[in-house]
């Protein structure tokens, strides 16, 4: 059992004074916190779309084709709507570092903004 010394010394699991004060920090952020919490919430359930749109052209479109239970026409229609919205799924869950130029943003007199190197190769966070 632990005592009570024990839980001063390990601090409490939720201490409001210490989230109060650290919220204040955010104050001057809050609509930037806002907005990546609210893309937070819309990116979560797009992350896990591709494996049930890859359910769903098997089970749909796949299966009922080969067994001849639907027209290849038919089929081939809903796999292209279906790759369709698995493209704009991807192109908005991908991250913005996938399309950089190759090089780093900084120079010799001016850091780079991701890794604050002064280089104009490419630095290891960058790569």
């Amino acid at each position: 059992m632990s005592t009570q010394h024990e839980e001063e010394a390990l601090g409490k699991a939720y201490d409001s004074r210490l989230m109060r004060r650290l919220l204040g920090y955010l104050r001057p952020y809050r609509w930037r916190v806002v907005m990546a919490l609210a893309l937070v919430a819309i990116v979560t359930p797009l992350e896990l779309a591709p494996p049930l749109l890859f359910r769903k052209a098997i089970d749909t479109y796949f299966v009922p084709a080969i067994k001849n239970a639907m027209p290849e026409g038919q089929a081939w229609r809903g796999i292209e709507i279906i790759s369709i919205v698995f493209l704009l799924v991807l192109i908005f869950i991908s991250s913005p570092n996938t399309y950089r130029s190759g090089s780093c943003s900084g120079s010799a007199s001016k850091p780079c903004t991701t890794c604050a190197a002064k280089s104009s190769a490419i630095c290891s966070v960058c790569r």
